[in-house]
């Protein structure tokens, strides 16, 4: 009777003993799953984060006060050769604006495609060159005539040369450097709003590179109506359009669709002292 009672015994002992370490190797497990959903969530929260990092902020609520703050054109000492070609090395002593945002369809996002305008002028022209970074094969540009290029790819200056925000001279290039002028005038809600019938004496030409295309053009002072004399300021826009992109429209100044006004958003141009 010993022996049987002496085996149960035993037999007692060694379960609890596997009981105990099932137990124990529970309690391991339970602890290794909750630090593996711990270091989880931790990654995933690190992704967000990264995330966050790297997602671009409205571009609108980033342009620094420097855009807004009246930029002087240089005079230039020769004439760049009206080639399209922007190779002259006189286009280095220009002013360079750059960090084109849309305001059509996107509000504030960043342009699809880059745009580079450079702005010089000596005693008798106002100078600009363009370069429209794009894909050349994907460029819509056409030979049209004078005035119909807005339906196409270009880049349009909108000069306020009054400085009044009531109107102002619109000159645009398609990439083959076509121009196309007009008057705006701000606050005409008809449709109206451009008087197409005017046309500036002005040379222009455009190429296609291998990084897009590119436009050289010389305004003749005597072209212009404007305001001259020491301080005197223009206001200008610049706009760009992109047909494929849904017609994008961009623009170097940011232009908020809330306000009731285009000439009032305007950049503000000075040293024409002459």
């Amino acid at each position: 009777m010993k022996k049987p009672a002496l085996y149960l015994l035993v037999l007692c002992l060694v379960m609890f003993a596997k009981a105990q370490t099932a137990n124990t190797n529970s309690v391991e497990n339970t602890e290794k799953t909750i630090e593996a959903k711990k270091e989880t969530v931790a990654k995933k929260d690190d992704i967000t984060e990264v995330k966050k990092d790297d997602s671009k902020p409205s571009t609108s609520s980033n342009i620094t006060a420097e855009k807004k703050k009246p930029f002087s054109v240089p005079k230039f000492s020769a004439s760049p050769v009206i080639d399209g070609k922007l190779d002259d090395e006189i286009w280095k002593n220009s002013v360079k604006l750059v960090d084109f945002i849309q305001f059509q369809p996107g509000d504030g996002a960043e342009a699809s495609q880059q745009t580079i305008v450079y702005l010089g002028y000596d005693e008798k022209h106002f100078y600009i060159g363009i370069h429209a970074l794009d894909e050349p094969d994907k460029v819509r540009a056409t030979v049209v005539q004078r005035d119909n290029i807005f339906g196409e790819d270009n880049v349009r200056l909108l000069l306020d040369t009054f400085n009044d925000q009531r109107r102002g001279y619109l000159i645009g290039f398609n990439p083959l450097g076509i121009q196309g002028d007009g008057i705006y005038t701000e606050g005409v809600t008809n449709g109206n709003d451009t008087d197409m019938n005017v046309d500036i004496l002005m040379e222009s030409k455009g190429i296609m590179v291998s990084d897009g295309w590119t436009v050289e053009a010389k305004i003749p002072f005597k072209s212009l109506r404007y305001t001259a004399g020491k301080g005197k300021q223009w206001g200008i826009h610049i706009l760009r359009k992109i047909t494929r992109f849904n017609n994008e429209q961009d623009s170097w100044m940011p232009i908020n669709r809330n306000i009731n006004g285009f000439l009032l958003q305007a950049g503000k141009l000075t040293g024409l002292d002459e």
